[in-house]
């Protein structure tokens, strides 16, 4: 028995008990989990360790002995599943990895406690003291522990170097703790130990817990990045890329990697030199002081959106926040309005079935030149044009022929007018046409042609030939005239007068 030993383990016990539970309490977050398993196992190793040094009984010794392996064989893996998550590897820790991973424990507690049929764990060495030295297997499992352990602490001296500020601290902490236990387990394996025959190892876990602690209430360290970062950054649809202040990228994460071609070796190599051209468009300076953005094409034909957000410490900077998100398909769309824009534009002042101006474009180019007469003094005249008995067409020939003839009519028109003026369908089976600088006597003329244009060649209505006149009213504006309203007044008694002597002729108001 070795009471004092004893009690300093149940201390250890108790004191990484209370880390597994504040742990567990936070299993929502990422590595709380496995924190917690590594916290309780490092609590089943100390308890059943005082159990041995608390028992008289050479037998009951042996097996509580034995029962520490329970807890040994944890530690190392757990605490490595912890590292990961910490430092942003969770995806690393499938199903099939955890597997692998618990293939040298779960023979390590068979081999142990099957020994006395093969002797392959302790190799003939069993004792109640410290098991210091044993079989092959024994080696196997020591080996793979401090293997476990040192991947943990490259893994966080990596974090360490790679973050800055509270992060870095938070790193600091857990590297420390880690470092402790696998310093002390190897002085004892060489004989250094300052107790000799006590192994010190289980106690330095409680330093390891506590330091563990120290980060998880000071720092909130399983309530923020890095550990956080896994589900916000991994898993996020937007790349994002971390530059050092030196341009190199520190970080990468899987939706940046789809979107640049990268992988995550290009961490540690200088930004221009992963990506040559982002340099143009960080006009040759990727690590930039101010917030800013471009937008450029990329591998594949991938149109990037990128932002660049300084990264500072305590007013220093140390780096660049980039965000890349995909805006391919919005670009094409905006490629396509811009292609089809024109032709929206002109639907809506296009009328559907002649192809002429409509109603919309007829005010709003009127609107346009009378403000251009009132400024210069230039001419202009309209004409309203009517087809005549236009409704006989359509009850003697249905609307198919009718649509047919206003088709012909438009036609006619628009060969007839001149490039400068505007022909509009106003609706049914009325036109207006625009003559910009034209005179009273100008109008006259052309809406003459226009209505010869009409009369004289006949339009085909199946087998019939179908003869279509049309009435027109002519005005100009004037200087009384304080809008258009008054011009298309006037135009429109004119064609009624037109209408009145006989159709098919021309009036002038």
């Amino acid at each position: 028995m070795n009471t004092g030993y004893a009690v300093a383990l149940i201390i250890s016990a108790i004191a990484s008990a209370v880390v597994a539970v504040a742990s567990w309490r936070r299993r929502a977050a990422p590595g709380a989990t496995s924190l917690a398993v590594a916290t309780g196992a490092m609590s089943v190793w100390a308890a059943t360790y005082a159990l041995r040094w608390l028992s008289a009984d050479p037998g009951v010794a042996t097996f509580w002995l034995d029962a520490t392996y329970f807890g040994v064989v944890v530690v190392p893996a757990a605490i490595l599943t912890f590292a990961l998550e910490f430092t942003s590897r969770s995806r690393l820790l499938t199903w099939r990895n955890l597997a692998l991973i618990a293939v040298v424990p779960a023979l390590t507690l068979i081999i142990l406690w099957t020994d006395p049929l093969h002797g392959w764990f302790y190799g003939g060495h069993r004792t109640t003291g410290s098991i210091l030295s044993g079989g092959p297997w024994f080696w196997v499992n020591a080996v793979y522990s401090y293997a476990l352990l040192l991947v943990t602490l490259v893994l966080l001296a990596q974090s360490f170097v790679r973050t800055q500020a509270l992060y870095r601290r938070q790193a600091g902490v857990a590297l420390l703790g880690v470092s402790l236990p696998w310093l002390i387990n190897i002085a004892s394996l060489l004989g250094v130990s300052p107790v000799p025959d006590l192994d010190l190892t289980p106690m330095v876990f409680t330093a390891t817990g506590w330091l563990i602690a120290f980060a998880l209430f000071r720092y909130g360290m399983l309530d923020i990045v890095p550990m956080a970062r896994d589900r916000l950054v991994e898993h996020m649809a937007e790349g994002v890329i971390v530059l050092d202040a030196h341009a190199r990228i520190v970080d990468i994460n899987p939706a940046a990697q789809e979107l640049t071609g990268l992988t995550g070796d290009a961490i540690g190599r200088v930004a221009c030199d992963a990506l040559p051209d982002w340099c143009a468009h960080a006009e040759g300076h990727p690590v930039s002081e101010h917030a800013r953005e471009a937008t450029f094409e990329h591998v594949n034909d991938l149109v990037l959106e990128v932002r660049w957000a300084p990264l500072r410490d305590h007013g220093a900077l140390t780096g660049n926040l980039i965000t890349l998100r995909d805006i391919t398909s919005r670009r094409r769309v905006e490629q396509a309005l811009d292609r089809y824009r024109d032709d929206l534009e002109r639907l809506t002042v296009t009328d559907e079935l002649t192809g002429l101006a409509n109603r919309r474009k007829a005010i709003q180019r009127l609107t346009e030149e009378f403000a251009r007469f009132r400024r210069t003094g230039a001419p202009l005249s309209v004409m309203m044009l009517d087809l005549d008995h236009f409704k006989n067409v359509n009850d003697a020939h249905g609307h198919a022929v009718g649509d047919a003839v206003l088709v012909d009519i438009a036609e006619r028109i628009r060969s007839t007018v001149r490039d400068y003026d505007l022909a509009a369908r106003m609706g049914g089976e009325e036109f207006l046409v625009l003559a910009p600088s034209t005179d009273h006597d100008g109008a006259i003329g052309l809406a003459e042609r226009i209505r010869l244009a009409i009369e004289q060649a006949p339009m085909a209505a199946g087998d019939t030939p179908l003869h279509v006149t049309a009435s027109i009213g002519v005005t100009s504006a004037g200087p009384a005239d304080d809008g258009i309203d008054p011009m298309l007044a006037r135009a429109d008694q004119a064609l009624y007068e037109a209408k009145d002597a006989g159709r098919n002729a021309i009036r002038v108001r």
